[in-house]
């Protein structure tokens, strides 16, 4: 598998970038961090639009940057789509000829998305002889996420484009964009504070402190890691990736196939083998000693208990414990009460069964 390799500094005043990271070159990688941190800058830097020093940056097969041998490829050059927290649109041309400037863009015979794609997938049909200045922001977003994914870039790079907007419109972007991104093959970088962006569309998660590179994981792996997400919060929660395995029509009912085994959850509208994202709260999971036999939960799952914790805080919710659990390799988080930990006498090692009361698709 190609990848994307970096070693990027940067001195700006007293803020330094020293990022060194090794992704795939596919899929999205979320950079998560405080404000401050480096996000934006490290995107810049990646487009070429602020010099480093002492860097060097591949990109699949391509080397955008090498200080050591003086290779330094100019921003025009660079095959990146980037998308602005504004979107840069050009105020004297309509939504159409915004979206061919992104089409004059590409490489000749290289193409991700065919125009017409690009505006259904965007739902651009009924903008496009609208000028920027007749769209809402979720409208111009959109109409910016289409013209940069139509100039074919071997690299997206996104800066919180949805910071600035409503749920709705937010919604209908996150939607049109886990569409996307599950379609093509497609690096990304994308931006965000927001955890629901995380959770809907990271495959990895580059997390940064003050310029620095403090943990490249998948997105399942950093939820399970207490360094980074807390299992104490009240939306604790794992990523699963699953499988379509059968659909039951008489009850409306999805067979997933995970790494843990079948779950079923409410009808999902996709294609038997196809895949899906699901993410598991701890509040939704119980922990029995014994397989329940009569009961209204479907999903059961055999695990060995990893650890027992308690908040060394209170964190909004009622006096609790987290159990983590392992469940043929996939840590699961479970929400139970201390005494229900100490009825049950939880140990380390200890089989036992977790019932999953609700499983949610956000992919």
């Amino acid at each position: 598998m190609s990848a994307i390799e970096a070693e990027l500094q940067l001195t700006r005043g007293a803020f330094s970038l020293d990022a060194h990271f090794t992704v795939p070159a596919t899929g999205v990688t979320v950079i998560h961090g405080a404000s401050g941190a480096g996000k934006t800058t490290l995107l810049r830097v990646i487009a070429g639009l602020e010099q480093a020093r002492n860097s060097r940056l591949r990109v699949g097969n391509h080397v955008w940057l090498d200080t050591a041998t003086g290779i330094a490829i100019p921003p025009h050059r660079r095959s990146v789509g980037y998308v602005f927290q504004e979107t840069a649109l050009f105020s004297h041309l309509t939504v159409k000829e915004n979206l061919r400037y992104g089409l004059n863009r590409k490489a000749p015979g290289c193409h991700l998305l065919h125009f017409d794609e690009a505006v259904m997938q965007l739902g651009l049909d009924n903008l496009l002889g609208r000028r920027p200045g007749m769209l809402s922001g979720g409208e111009r977003q959109r109409v910016a996420i289409a013209r940069a994914l139509l100039s074919a870039p071997e690299l997206l790079l996104m800066d919180e484009p949805l910071h600035a907007l409503d749920d709705e419109a937010k919604g209908d972007i996150l939607r049109a964009l886990e569409s996307i991104f599950t379609r093509l093959p497609l690096p990304v970088f994308y931006v965000c504070h927001a955890r629901d962006e995380m959770l809907r569309l990271a495959d990895r998660v580059l997390w940064l402190e003050a310029g620095h590179i403090r943990a490249n994981l998948s997105l399942p792996d950093l939820l399970a890691n207490p360094t980074f997400s807390s299992p104490h919060r009240r939306d604790a929660a794992t990523v699963f990736d699953a499988t379509v395995e059968a659909q039951d029509e008489a009850y409306q009912l999805t067979a997933l196939r995970t790494a843990c085994g079948l779950l079923t959850v409410p009808r999902v509208e996709r294609d038997g083998g196809q895949r899906v994202r699901i993410v598991i709260h701890a509040r939704d999971v119980s922990v029995c000693l014994e397989k329940p036999e009569r009961t209204s939960i479907l999903n059961i799952l055999p695990c060995h208990v990893i650890s027992i914790s308690e908040p060394d805080e209170p964190v909004g919710i009622l006096p609790h414990c987290t159990v983590r659990l392992d469940c043929c390799g996939m840590v699961l988080l479970a929400h139970i009460t201390r005494k229900s930990a100490d009825v049950l006498a939880l140990k380390p090692g200890m089989a036992v069964y977790a019932q999953i009361k609700s499983v949610a698709l956000v992919r």
